[in-house]
């Protein structure tokens, strides 16, 4: 309410009513809104039960299966850096403990 209240306020209120003039706009952002709500309730759990490290893994890696998906399905296409971030992304953990060996001389760790 309060977005759709600063959305008035600026001028905006010509686009929230053609949407919601529109069944299918209006059912697509009803979607879209109620599954982005579920996916914060669920971002909130699981910081409460596994703490920050656990949320950051999931959601970054959730990110990466994003792009992964869209160059699969969509056709987007990649450049050298970013196939080298997503490669340190996905190579994150064996690099983390690489380092942390190198840096701060702790033994390997029995995962």
């Amino acid at each position: 309410a309060l977005s759709l209240g600063s959305a008035l306020a600026a001028g905006e209120g010509r686009g929230a009513v053609a949407a919601a003039s529109e069944p299918s706009v209006a059912r697509d952002l009803l979607a879209f809104n109620l599954f982005k709500a579920l996916g914060t309730l669920c971002v909130y759990k699981l910081l409460r039960e596994a703490g920050t490290i656990v949320v950051a893994t999931v959601t970054t890696l959730r990110k990466v299966l994003s792009v992964l998906l869209s160059v699969a399905f969509f056709g987007h296409g990649l450049d050298v850096t970013q196939i080298a971030a997503l490669a340190l992304v996905v190579l994150h953990k064996y690099v983390g403990d690489a380092a942390a060996r190198v840096l701060f001389d702790t033994p390997r760790r029995a995962d």
